[in-house]
């Protein structure tokens, strides 16, 4: 008679070479594959990119939307996941056959190695999604096991059954951490890394330390929308993954100016309680990080495509092309009125006094063909002037005339280290 041990053993060599099934110089993007979970049904899963350097594939999940590096050995087609799902319930049927293969031979199943009274707890799987707004470091009996998961990314490990004691860490620190508490983990299973309290904290308006790029109905980004957005953003621009991963908050406004098109500010903390404001729009087209220069807006303006057909989106568009674009000393900002000027604390009450009388309304209107012509005060540097500008239909901005009006002032101004806007 084949004993319990023997059928295991047969059936796990089955599973393992379906699993081996996929070579990884024949993925490519945008296939679909699974991934084999020992309990339940198998994932199923987007190739995003394949690394041959390093021998690893890009995935997205198509349950959760996270993304995740894996082996191409994870990766089963079709065939094979329905193959490794039969195998599994034959594994399931084994089992039970072993079980009265014990009971009606029970020295059969007797383990002569193992010490009397001496149970072996068996491996689990543990998959670990971070829907948290932050990357963690995440700690099994008070060692690391995953560390670095990025905010969107799901990421398994191997441990063994039992109850454990775990503690969940932000990345690369142990001072900012969750009490320790216990799991329990009889089976393979996934857990999920909720939103804390801190990535709701300081979301509203005055938490913020710097002003937004351009004035609107901005809303606070939600945790799970976040957490995909930051995967988004790491795919694209993966030079600033470092930066990207310090993003605490996200702030949303819809411009006017643009077909489906988004402005985002993400927080990101530099010490020393500064923070720096990580600004990119997401459209149709995918992501155009702002960086002080006017390429990224004049190739956005062509693929989006710009919409300047009314006073406002005309209004709103010249806001903000001064504000994303900067010189020497600093970016262009428009201003109306005394709270659109961020005073340093030194500033003399005479010189705001001053400031205010010479502050004036965006007045803006029609020009020739899809033109528009306006005239504003502007602040650059510590000067205030009044500027006249032309706004071309495809997007160029001229300053036509520019006066100084009042100055030196007692400001500060915005400047962009490549996308990181931050106050000077």
């Amino acid at each position: 008679m084949r004993t319990l041990s023997t059928t295991l053993i047969l059936i796990g060599g089955l599973i393992t070479r379906a699993a081996l099934a996929v070579d990884i110089q024949s993925i490519q993007p945008g296939e679909g594959y699974y991934i084999y979970q020992p309990i339940g049904e198998n994932e199923r899963v987007i190739v995003k990119f394949v690394d041959l350097h390093r021998n690893q594939v890009k995935i997205q999940y198509l349950s959760t939307g996270v993304v995740d590096w894996v082996a191409p050995a994870k990766l089963l087609t079709q065939s094979d996941s329905d193959r490794a799902d039969v195998e599994t319930r034959v594994m399931g049927t084994a089992l039970v056959i072993g079980a009265i293969a014990c009971l009606a031979d029970p020295n059969s199943c007797k383990q002569s190695s193992r010490p009397s009274g001496a149970t072996a707890s068996p491996p689990v799987t543990i998959t670990l999604v971070n829907q948290h707004c932050m990357a963690v470091d995440y700690y099994v009996d008070n060692r690391l096991v995953v560390s670095g998961l990025p905010s969107g990314y799901q990421k398994a490990f191997s441990t063994t059954a039992g109850q454990k004691t775990v503690q969940i860490c932000n990345a690369g620190t142990q001072n900012t951490c969750t009490p320790a508490f216990a799991q329990n983990w009889p089976a393979s299973a996934t857990r999920t890394i909720l939103p804390g309290d801190s990535c709701g904290a300081g979301q509203n308006s005055d938490a913020w330390r710097l002003d937004p790029l351009l004035p609107g109905a901005w809303r606070t980004v939600s945790a799970y929308e976040q957490a995909r957005l930051l995967v988004e953003l790491r795919d694209h621009a993966p030079q600033h993954t470092s930066a990207i991963q310090r993003i605490a908050r996200l702030r949303a406004l819809e411009l006017p100016f643009y077909r489906d098109a988004t402005l985002y500010e993400g927080a990101v903390e530099k010490g020393r309680g500064s923070e720096g404001l990580f600004t990119f729009i997401r459209h149709s087209g995918g992501i155009t990080l702002l960086d002080g220069t006017s390429p990224p807006i004049h190739a956005l303006n062509h693929a989006a495509p710009l919409l300047l057909d009314t006073r406002q989106q005309a209004t709103a568009y010249l806001r903000f092309f001064c504000a994303a674009i900067q010189s020497d000393a600093g970016t262009f900002k428009i201003v109306e009125r005394p709270t659109d000027l961020d005073w340093s604390a030194e500033a003399p009450t005479a010189m705001r006094r001053e400031v205010e009388t010479a502050l004036q309304p965006l007045a803006i209107g029609r020009g020739s063909g899809n033109d528009w012509r306006a005239e504003a005060t502007l602040l650059y540097s510590d000067t205030l002037f009044v500027a006249s500008f032309l706004v071309s239909g495809d997007g160029t901005v001229n300053m036509i005339e520019d006066r100084p009006e009042s100055g030196p002032l007692s400001v500060k101004m915005a400047r962009f280290t490549g996308p990181i806007r931050d106050r000077q």
